[in-house]
């Protein structure tokens, strides 16, 4: 899908980058011309010609942006495979698009029909965005740790080699950390701090022990039988992130696209100690139609 930016003398196209995307094709798609509406079109808009043997269905692509890579494209076949999703869209495309390529074009062209993200994310880059997108599901708060391959008891940061990514707008891996060692009085140059591009790589760098201190959580399967004594708290009340709806999407499509956020579930359950609770699509639905 390509979006135009417009400017007073340029008509500039706003396309996502193939490398931080991953598309699929709609499964069991209905070949029912009447009932072949996008949900981002009027009600009378929609198709009432008859079906034929050869039906045409114009592409509709659900759009959605994830933060990061991980279960990316495992999310995006789920939704390629929901019979609710065909009767509404040929294509999906889940991206992870880097946060600091985002800005406030993207969500006042509702560039992407699904977000998860947070709040005060969305509020940075626009601070209208409710205009534009509505919160129709919320995850509970996590807590983010120093992990160590040493007793973490009255230890002196300034003796440890410490890893962290070095994109800003990471939560747990650059702000929270960041902003415990400024909290506990460090001065950011007397520390050694060594900076990856992304937390897989910070990961690898830690467990072969090029560092010796890094940010992360218990849900990470290789940490999560990490001694407690090698464990130092940095924040329990770190914000999970929302799933934000443009306004855009027909309200009867928003069931789905709560209810497609379950297969997240085992995986967000392992980074908190909060019950994850999926709220009632037809109270949503109603609050939905409402606003």
């Amino acid at each position: 899908m390509t979006l135009f930016l417009l400017t007073p003398s340029t008509v500039t196209p706003l396309t996502l980058d193939n490398l931080h995307s991953y598309q699929c094709q709609v499964k069991k798609a209905v070949t029912d011309n009447s009932s072949n509406y996008s949900p981002n079109e009027a009600p009378n808009k929609l198709s009432t010609r008859q079906s034929t043997k050869s039906p045409t269905k114009s592409v509709s692509k659900l759009s959605v942006h994830f933060p990061s890579a991980i279960l990316a494209k495992q999310y995006a076949n789920h939704l390629c495979d929901q019979t609710l999703v065909a009767r509404s869209y040929n294509e999906v495309e889940v991206s992870w698009l880097p946060r600091e390529k985002i800005n406030s074009d993207y969500l006042l062209q509702q560039k992407f029909d699904v977000m998860f993200s947070r709040k005060h994310v969305m509020q940075g880059l626009l601070p209208s965005f409710n205009h534009f997108y509505q919160e129709v599901l919320t995850f509970p708060n996590y807590s983010v740790y120093w992990f160590s391959n040493n007793v973490m008891d009255n230890v002196d940061l300034k003796q440890y080699n410490i890893g962290l990514v070095s994109d800003s707008q990471s939560q747990s891996s650059h702000q929270l950390p960041i902003k415990y060692l400024r909290q506990s009085g460090y001065q950011l140059n007397e520390l050694a701090i060594h900076y990856y591009s992304n937390k897989g790589g910070l990961l690898k760098a830690f467990l072969r022990g090029e560092v010796d201190i890094i940010p992360s959580v218990k849900g990470i399967p290789v940490l999560s039988d990490w001694p407690a004594e090698h464990l130092l708290l940095i924040d329990d009340t770190a914000p999970l992130g929302s799933v934000y709806v443009s306004k855009q999407v027909k309200p009867d499509f928003i069931c789905t696209i709560q209810q497609s956020f379950t297969l997240l579930k085992p995986v967000l359950a392992r980074l908190t100690q909060e019950p994850i609770h999926i709220n009632d699509c037809n109270k949503l639905n109603e609050i939905f139609i409402e606003n």
